[in-house]
């Protein structure tokens, strides 16, 4: 399964990591964004199969910026990029709208995992 993706994170070196580990397991990135307001409007623009969400960025904050993603695309796959913990969120339904959970530092074992878990049944991804 190709899956179509994007990153936010306010991170440059996350973004460009992220990349370079889903584009050798044969995935295409259809764009990425350093905060919020470029992530819906990208979002708005690709409808990526997947998206990696850091959960904290300078302005809104991943878990707000997600729940919106949701309402505009809710077939998007979110995964939470961060240093957090699913435990440290306000609320665990804050934690529900996420599908996978990757932690920073990250390795491409655990996001071949994330993905596995996440689309494994699924139908195929758009191309």
């Amino acid at each position: 399964m190709r899956l179509r993706y994007s990153v936010v994170d306010d991170a440059p070196f996350i973004r460009e990591l992220l990349k370079s580990v889903m584009n050798s397991m044969g995935h295409l990135c259809v764009g990425e964004a350093g905060d919020a307001r470029e992530a819906l409007d990208l979002v708005a623009q690709t409808l990526p199969d997947l998206i990696f969400v850091d959960l904290v960025m300078p302005g809104k904050n991943g878990v707000t910026l997600s729940k919106e993603i949701k309402e505009l695309w809710p077939d998007g796959v979110l995964v939470a990029c961060t240093t957090l913990e699913p435990s440290d969120l306000p609320t665990p339904a804050d934690a529900k709208v996420f599908s996978g959970w990757l932690g920073k530092p990250f390795t491409k074992e655990q996001i071949q995992q994330i993905i596995q878990s996440t689309f494994s049944g699924k139908k195929e991804a758009k191309t």
